[in-house]
Parts: C-alpha cells; structure tokens; sequence
C-alpha cells in the first residue's frame, strides 16, 4: 500500500474543498494539461509546485514550503468580474478548509495575476500563487507534525 506525500494530499484537499463550493460547480482540476472545453468552464485548474523547498526547522524536524497556483477559468467578454467572484469565494473556502490548515502550519496567497484571450467569447484567467508551509519528519514524507 502506497501512502501520498503531504504535499499531494495538499493538492488533494484543495480540489476536494473547492467540488461544488464556487460558480466552477464540479469543474475543479488537478494538474489539468489537456485543453479546457468551452463547456467544462468557468473551472478551477490547481497546478502542483514545480519543487519544493526544504529548511532543517528543529532535530529531525523540516519545514517544506512549496508554491501551488489556483487558476479560476472562465469565459465570458466581460471576464473579469466572473472570474473575481470565484477566485474570491475559492479564497475563502481555502482559507477556512479546517482539513487543509490541519495538514499545513501556513497557506498564505504570494501573488495574483490575470490574463485574457481574445476568442468569440473571451476566455480569461485569474490565478492566484499560495505558499505551502508544513512541517514533517525528516525521514517521512506523508506525514505532518
């Protein structure tokens, strides 16, 4: 039996927290790659960290940090204000998730960015970048301290 590391139940959490908690409904992603149909928006895609950063915290104690971005996908010409009130209401729901802060000492937004594409209905995306703090054993990998 496999056991995941904090880091994917992390990821894990985030999706599960956000399934019918926004305007995206059911459309929440992890790691999406293939590209997001017309009718699979307005969604919620959550990237995995590229790397993760490890400190020595105390004896046998580390402190990972690691950065995971929320993408909230939407479609519309006016795309702004759509994609605002889900990535708002995904904040919050991320912010509160007691199972997610049980497995984290810190999850604090680093930055926010958005970007539009011009299309017969104009797709935009507001992402927003949260930093991942957690303390583990540094022997053990799926557990959190």
């Amino acid at each position: 039996m496999t056991t995941s590391s904090v880091c994917k139940k992390v990821i894990d959490r985030m999706v599960a927290a956000l399934v019918n908690a926004t305007g995206a409904g059911d459309r929440v992603f992890d790691s999406r790659e293939a590209a997001i149909a017309r009718d699979e928006m307005p969604c919620i895609a959550i990237t995995p960290p590229d790397s993760e950063d490890t400190q020595a915290f105390a004896q046998d104690v580390d402190q990972n940090t690691a950065l995971v971005t929320m993408e909230v996908i939407v479609r519309d010409d006016d795309w702004r204000p759509l994609a605002d009130d889900i990535a708002v209401a995904a904040h919050r729901v991320l912010s509160c998730d007691s199972e997610l802060q049980a497995l984290v000492v810190s999850l604090r937004k680093d930055g926010r960015k958005w970007a539009g594409a011009e299309a017969d209905q104009t797709a935009g995306i507001d992402s927003i970048t949260y930093r991942v703090t957690y303390l583990s054993l540094s022997n053990d990998l799926t557990s959190t301290i």
